[in-house]
């Protein structure tokens, strides 16, 4: 357990696909494609002005949300690395499965509650009369010793046919708009019935679910504040020399022929269209056809997966606006509803479900088709039109979450007030059930995904107590999250193999393992500080070429190497223990040729003072003995001396299975921000906030540093100009710096200078050419 950190990742996350050489189609090719799953594009100064008058507007939206006020109270909200927020299942703003339980549709009207009823009870009694033993078919579908769905076409159209009886319009619920399988009519009324803020999307008006969603290319994506809270940020994408006839990469080229019959099994299923430049300029004179350059993934099972790079040269993405913010579950969500869970005390059954080729499964409009264009041979005149969703194309998951966030909803809505709780990321679904229905729920609310045309891979379930959601392991049992042994095995791995090396490492490799290091420091807090020498030097250097690490990255490694050996890979979600008042305040004096650290305990009346020279701590003083630029280090450095000589650490031990998280005041702001943060690639500070990270760590005790005004710190601020007339003399706790062990921070220090030196580090690298760089199974 380390110190708190608010870094809580609530958007989606981009991933980077390496590339190789520019072609000669193509010449300006660089090094990197991205593969938006939302991108945020250059907002012009015409849509900020739009966007501002939108605003009231807005405001008096959200007022009104009939959405949010379905349910009773407020929605759940997590506790996680010492910071509180509203829980993110993935499904909207005003999803059911935000509520407690015994919350969710309080107050939807007596018609919409008759019919969830309806929906419930023919679909509950269905999968109790098809599946007869509920639990060992749950058992079977966890194991994956159920390849294909269980449910029929011929039972899933009798329970559609029977369900559009209870809706206005019985046709248009039945009816299937082609390049897509979800009944977009059922749906649409369905969310109808039971007043769901967003049901419009899917069958009214011009653009719609049903004819077809635009790429957002000509003006801004729809705002939608009933189920996103508004785009603050925006990240700007790559620059690159327009192109709007691309050339492929190297892994497209080298895989030409699978992604030439990739793209015919799209055309089969209604995804793509073959055609030529000259035939889509004439159907469309209105629009500049965009062919992308494509990349092209291995996958497991020998398919292949193309890389639609939207970003680069057609500049697609930095053309398409947002006003929406995206929101996905998190580690800490998932940590939320195992908590959650456990406070329910009742039996559990979790399960973990994949759906297939969710960004392809959102129609586009056809005037709109002319962006989407690719090639599987550079020298071919044919160009593949996307006609739905496409990877790589950062519009596609704003629409593919819209319109499954419905999905999931009314999933949400007929179930009730039912025991369970649901997550989705992109694909990844995660259910969790509880009570002795726990399984009836399960299977109804699958049952209820396929009626309304989600397509499962099914030999994709798994489910049980420990659980796997988007790279987690979820074990409910326990009570705790983290990642799976193979997982953390590759990391020590990895890092057994560098040291092996003597730290000679090609940089690619070292960025897979660094991006995987920060994956997992998502779970493990703890990490996370000990991360910022392995950025910074990082950042220093190429990725194609090979280096030797500096000592100091070798001594953080061999850390980390023995504390995820011992650590389990796992963290507590158990409700920590929190004591609301603060133990102790803390302060420090920076003068020149000395610092004084100070603070006195709260309870006790326990209090310290204590001097430092440049000898005890050299990373604190400049050549002229100066030391006011390293306040904020010299006040962290306060507060962990506190911790010690106040026995805090000595409350817990590391077989104390609940978090302990302690209060304490100081009146540096920037520390406060800092422990809230988790990390900082500043020196000395990051070294100290490692040390302190380190003590709290071994004893499972977490630290919320509060800021206070200097008004309200004057006995810690008179201790460190050694002023002690408000004192009890004898309360002082006597000490001198080599009382403390703090080997971690010498050790540290002690490689300082090899590090810093940048022209040092790049003298170490050499440029090489090891060929196409290829992933390791993780």
């Amino acid at each position: 357990m380390g110190v708190q950190s608010s870094e809580a990742s609530t958007g989606s996350t981009t991933p980077t696909q390496n590339l190789e050489e520019p072609t000669k189609a193509n010449p300006q090719a660089t090094s990197t494609l991205m593969e938006p799953i939302e991108s945020s594009p250059r907002i012009s100064d015409a849509v900020d002005s739009e966007l501002g008058k939108e605003s009231a507007q807005e405001t008096n939206e959200v007022k009104g949300n009939r959405g949010l006020d379905l349910h009773r109270g407020q929605p759940l909200k997590m506790d996680w690395a010492g910071k509180c927020k509203p829980l993110v299942d993935g499904f909207g703003l005003c999803s059911p499965t935000l509520w407690d339980p015994a919350d969710r549709g309080a107050h939807l009207h007596p018609e919409g509650q008759a019919f969830c009823k309806s929906v419930f009870g023919l679909v509950s009694q269905f999968v109790t009369r098809k599946l007869g033993d509920l639990r060992l078919a749950a058992f079977k579908l966890g194991l994956g010793k159920i390849e294909t769905s269980p449910f029929s076409e011929q039972d899933l159209d009798s329970l559609r046919k029977e369900w559009a009886t209870l809706l206005p319009s019985k046709a248009k619920a039945l009816e299937i708009p082609e390049r897509q399988p979800f009944l977009l009519g059922l749906i649409s009324q369905s969310l109808e019935r039971v007043e769901d803020p967003d049901y419009k999307i899917f069958m009214h008006g011009k653009d719609s679910f049903w004819t077809g969603v635009p790429v957002g290319y000509d003006e801004p994506l729809p705002r939608t504040p009933d189920v996103f809270p508004r785009k603050e940020k925006v990240r700007p994408l790559d620059e690159s020399e327009y192109n709007n006839l691309a050339g492929n990469y190297r892994s497209a080229r080298e895989m030409s022929e699978e992604l030439e019959k990739k793209f015919q099994e799209e055309e089969a299923l209604g995804r793509m269209i073959p055609t030529t430049l000259s035939a889509l300029q004439a159907k469309h004179p209105d629009r500049t056809p965009l062919v992308a350059a494509m990349g092209a993934i291995k996958k497991p099972n020998g398919d292949v997966r193309p890389l639609h790079d939207g970003t680069h040269f057609v500049q697609l993405n930095s053309n398409i606006c947002f006003q929406d913010q995206l929101q996905y579950p998190g580690p800490e969500d998932a940590a939320a509803m195992i908590r959650l869970v456990e406070d329910e005390k009742e039996s559990l059954f979790a399960m973990s479900a994949d759906i297939k080729a969710a960004h392809r499964l959102v129609k586009i409009r056809e005037e709109d088709w002319p962006l989407l264009g690719c090639r599987a041979h550079d020298e071919d005149k044919t160009i593949w039109v996307n006609t739905v969703g496409t990877f790589g194309v950062s519009s596609a998951s704003y629409w593919w979450t819209r319109l499954f966030g419905g999905i999931g909803r009314l999933v949400g809505y007929i179930l009730g007030q039912e025991r369970w709780f649901q997550l989705v990321y992109v694909d990844d679904l995660h259910l969790t059930c509880l009570g002795p229905r726990k399984f009836l729920i399960l299977w109804t609310s699958l049952a209820l995904y396929e009626i309304l045309g989600t397509p499962f891979s099914y030999s994709k379930f798994a489910g049980g107590l420990q659980v796997c959601f988007v790279g987690y392991l979820l074990d409910y049992r326990a009570c705790r999250l983290g990642i799976t042994q193979r997982r953390g095995a590759w990391l020590v791995s990895f890092i057994d193999e560098m040291l092996a090396s003597k730290g000679t490492i090609y940089m690619r490799r070292f960025n897979e393992f660094l991006g995987r290091l920060g994956f997992v420091s998502r779970v493990l807090l703890w990490l996370k500080p000990f991360l910022a020498p392995l950025y910074s030097w990082s950042s220093a250097l190429d990725r194609g070429t090979v280096a030797k690490c500096p000592k100091l990255v070798m001594l953080v490694l061999r850390f980390l190497q023995l504390q995820l050996k011992d650590c389990g890979y796992m963290h507590s979600c158990l409700r920590p223990v929190v004591l609301p008042q603060e133990l102790f305040r803390t302060d420090a004096k920076c003068a020149t040729g000395r610092i004084v650290l100070g603070g006195h305990h709260l309870l006790t009346g326990q209090w310290f003072s204590l001097t430092l020279v440049e000898a005890d701590v050299p990373y604190l003083f400049k050549k002229d003995g100066e030391t006011q630029w390293a306040s904020t280090s010299a006040e962290l450095l306060s507060v962990m001396v506190a911790l010690v000589l106040f026995g805090v650490l000595e409350a817990s031990s590391p077989e104390h299975v609940v978090p302990l998280v302690i209060s304490a005041g100081t009146d540096n702001l920037a520390n406060q921000f800092l422990l809230r943060k988790g990390l900082t690639t500043k020196w000395p500070l990051c070294i100290i906030y490692m040390q302190l990270t380190e003590l709290l760590m071994t004893k499972n005790v977490s630290v919320d540093l509060r800021w206070r005004p200097r008004g309200e710190n004057t006995l810690a601020d008179a201790l460190t100009n050694e002023d002690f007339t408000g004192f009890d003399l004898s309360k002082r706790v006597g000490c001198k710096w080599g009382d403390f062990r703090f080997h971690l921070l010498s050790l540290l220090w002690e490689e300082r200078e090899g590090f810093l030196d940048r022209e040092m580090l790049r003298s170490t690298a050499q440029n090489v050419n090891l060929g196409k760089f290829e992933k390791s199974e993780w």
